[in-house]
């Protein structure tokens, strides 16, 4: 397990809190993707069988919206329905957006929309996740492909708070697009992704490793409480949403992970429960979790023995670590990895991924029945009033009903030139049918009325009950927030958070007996006040707090006001503070004794082990998502030869093709600035050199120009984006350094839905050749 749980008793006679609101949710609303009870199961009754996506009298249809089409799953909650789509689609300012509007109607009530940027992402998959509810304080929480994420008030749309989580803790964006879901626990809201953060060894939490990552949040503030993942170097990024559920007395998530197992961790503290290794891939079914505590997930790809692919497992999810015993039961050749199972009467139904139905007893795991329902299924069945709903991925509509012997067809038809990535939801006696161009609300007079009549007969949102007073043993010490970034002279204020075994947060604990210390700069009061130095450049401290020989950690970094200036002359690696910087650039030393930074190529950690993909494409960041109006100048060099190798790998260096070959652009890599979400990049393969902020969207604002570029060249590049408003004016040049400037910028231009800040930073392509990085400089414009 990558989390010891390390842990002390102690006599205190302490309150363990429940861990949720006390107020209670109401059944009829959809407050997340999954529904109330995260399964896709809707205690809504009269639900009609059939509908008509044409509309028109009889169609069942109540409204639709073709602007609100997409990938999204949307959610309902407190009359309102919301959902995450593309905005402005196919324009030079498309970004995300999430939208409310009256779940009744279909009326706007209001829109949030937010940039696209430093990501890879086509402009098609915008729109990954899905927005998730908060039904004690009315707050919606959205994170977008390329990492940001937001809370915003539910009736009005203003932001309470939003992060940055690929500039402020290294998330990974990726060409795939997948994005996960944030989950609402207790009083945080929990997001994650793969993370390649800041601090490279076991004393700074081994973060800037890649790893599949948990963050939460305090849902109020946004204050980082703390970050944990599974294994190091993951295989996959994924979309597996946590499914929140009691496992033998601990709130637990359990979720399927990059590094293709399912897991188990506390809900409070991010603390492992347990681990099933189930694929050789990354996992994105979303478990399902019974009330006993079984757990139902599945994949499509490499199993972990065997040459088969795909497989469905029942496990006992109240066995603690790796019991004997926690597998039930295993079925093979069902490659259900992306639509997530439901269950009715204790049967388990799956859709694999080439829709396909399979209907299983739950208990035993033997195959009860098959039915074809299309070729590709990527949506997850939703089951209500004796019927399930489910619709292929290439839209065809089925209504099931649930038989001895399997289902009986209800009602069957092609939705026609739509796909379904999106799942069905029903709320308040409305079901809604996400499709990729169109929203459709399907109801009718008896459904609604049904609804109403159940009326809010509340469930309480909480999993776990309050318990009484009693002695604790203590599980684990929190110091929040976890991480911070600090200039030199601010001040920090800590708090101490102390959760039991269980991971119960225990109230009532007011620090006495807490000692705290700092390993690095700075200083710290008995209070938990950590002072930066004044004189403090790019350092990090490790603020430790003791309690009973407990110990919690927090990382702070202290990053000083411009100008900055890099010549990575005297010191032995990258600022620690960079995030993603220490796994992706090493210090090299040319034949004359001068340094510079190299983005190697990939290489394997150790014999045997997943290559880590130093130099695949990109990016690093040295500062605030804050920071704005500022200029950034490097330089830069190609190089088509062979790369200096340090440490041990399981073979030889890779060969790299030479000039006289033939081909040697095509070698080459590609090297960039960023700053304020902008990146100006020479890309090698392409003789080409960009600006942009969007790179794989071919309308958004942007410019290129062709460039012959030379290998073992010294290029400066210099990128200063200037923010005016509704607008910022962007502009990149570029020279072989030691020449006179040019007067022009080489390229420019005013982007009219701007990144107004943002952390000034390196991107980087290095697959068969290095790049190199010297002299940076980043100055107030």
């Amino acid at each position: 397990m990558p989390w010891p749980q390390c842990r002390v008793i102690v006599c205190l006679l302490l309150l363990v809190a429940s861990n949720h609101s006390s107020r209670a949710s109401d059944p009829q609303d959809w407050p997340n993707w999954r529904g109330p009870s995260q399964n896709s199961t809707s205690p809504a009754t009269e639900m009609p069988a059939e509908w008509d996506p044409r509309g028109g009298e009889g169609s069942n249809v109540l409204w639709q919206r073709d602007d609100l089409g997409g990938r999204s799953t949307p959610i309902v909650m407190d009359g309102k329905l919301y959902t995450l789509v593309r905005n402005r689609p196919g324009t030079k300012l498309e970004g995300e957006k999430v939208v409310c509007v009256d779940a009744a109607t279909g009326d706007t009530i209001w829109e949030y929309a937010f940039n696209v940027y430093l990501s890879d992402v086509p402009d098609t998959r915008v729109g990954w996740s899905s927005v998730t509810g908060d039904p004690e304080t009315g707050r919606v929480y959205a994170q977008g492909v390329c990492g940001y994420f937001c809370c915003l008030e539910g009736d009005t749309g203003k932001v309470v708070w939003d992060r940055s989580l690929h500039e402020e803790y290294g998330l990974l964006s990726t060409y795939g697009g997948r994005t996960n879901i944030p989950v609402i626990y207790d009083d945080t809201v929990i997001t994650s992704a793969v993370v390649i953060g800041w601090g490279d060894t076991p004393q700074w939490g081994l973060l800037a490793k890649p790893a599949h990552r948990f963050m939460a949040f305090d849902k109020a503030t946004g204050e980082l409480r703390w970050l944990r993942g599974t294994s190091l170097i993951p295989y996959d990024t994924t979309y597996s949403t946590p499914t929140l559920a009691n496992l033998a007395g601990v709130d637990a998530l359990v979720f399927g992970s990059g590094d293709g197992k399912v897991w188990a961790i506390q809900a409070g503290t991010g603390l492992g429960m347990w681990s099933y290794g189930l694929s050789g891939r990354g996992l994105n079914v979303s478990p399902l979790v019974t009330p006993e505590g079984k757990v139902f997930s599945g994949h499509s790809e490499e199993n972990v023995v065997g040459n088969m692919m795909g497989a469905v497992v029942a496990l006992d999810g109240t066995l603690p670590g790796d019991s004997a015993g926690k597998e039930l039961w295993k079925k093979y050749q069902v490659m259900a990895g992306k639509s997530s199972p439901i269950m009715v009467d204790e049967r388990l139904y799956v859709v694999d991924d080439r829709a396909k139905m399979y209907i299983f007893d739950s208990f035993t795991g033997d195959q009860i029945n098959k039915k074809p329902l299309g070729t590709v299924q990527r949506s997850t069945p939703l089951y209500a009033d004796g019927k399930i709903y489910v619709c292929t991925n290439n839209g065809r509509w089925y209504t099931l009903k649930p038989t001895e012997k399997g289902v009986e067809v209800l009602h069957r038809m092609r939705i026609s030139r739509q796909s379904s990535d999106g799942s069905p939801i029903i709320a308040q006696g409305r079901m809604y049918v996400p499709m990729s161009d169109t929203l459709y609300c399907i109801g009718t007079d008896e459904s609604i009325a049904a609804a109403e009549r159940a009326g809010a007969e509340p469930v309480p949102t909480s999993i776990s009950n309050q318990q009484p007073p009693r002695a604790v043993e203590i599980g684990d010490v929190q110091i929040v927030p976890y991480d911070s970034l600090l200039k030199p002279g601010d001040t920090q204020n800590f708090t101490v958070r102390v959760y039991d075994t269980q991971g119960n947060y225990i109230r009532g604990f007011d620090g006495a007996g807490a000692e705290f210390s700092v390993e690095g700069p700075g200083s710290i009061t008995s209070d938990g006040s950590y002072t930066a130095p004044e004189d403090a450049a790019h350092q990090c401290a490790l603020v430790t707090c003791t309690f009973n020989d407990l110990k919690g950690e927090a990382r702070v970094r202290v990053v000083p006001e411009l100008p900055w200036n890099f010549d990575f002359e005297g010191v032995d690696n990258v600022p620690l503070t960079w995030v993603g910087g220490r796994i992706r650039y090493v210090i090299r030393e040319d034949e004359e004794g001068n340094h510079h930074i190299a983005k190697p190529v990939e290489l394997p950690t150790r014999p045997g082990a997943p290559t880590t993909k130093l130099g695949t494409r990109s990016r690093m960041w040295m500062g605030s998502p804050e920071m704005s109006d500022y200029t950034i100048q490097a330089d830069v060099q190609l190089t088509v030869g062979k790369p200096g190798v340090e440490g041990e790998t399981d073979g030889p260096a890779p060969e790299f093709p030479s000039e006289a070959a033939g081909g040697a652009a095509a070698t080459l890599p590609s090297i960039g600035l960023i700053n304020s979400g902008y990146t100006f990049a020479l890309f090698g393969p392409n003789q080409e050199v960009r600006l942009y902020s969007w790179c794989t969207h071919d309308k958004r604002t942007q410019a290129a120009m062709d460039m012959k570029l030379e290998p073992d060249t010294w290029y400066t590049l210099r990128l200063k984006a200037v923010p005016e408003g509704d607008h910022a004016h962007v502009m990149g040049k570029v020279w072989p350094r030691g020449t006179d400037e040019p007067e022009d910028w080489t390229l420019e231009f005013t982007d009219e839905a701007p990144n107004l800040s943002g952390a000034p930073g390196l991107f980087g392509d290095a697959k068969v050749a290095e790049a190199y990085v010297d002299n940076i400089e980043v100055t107030n414009n």
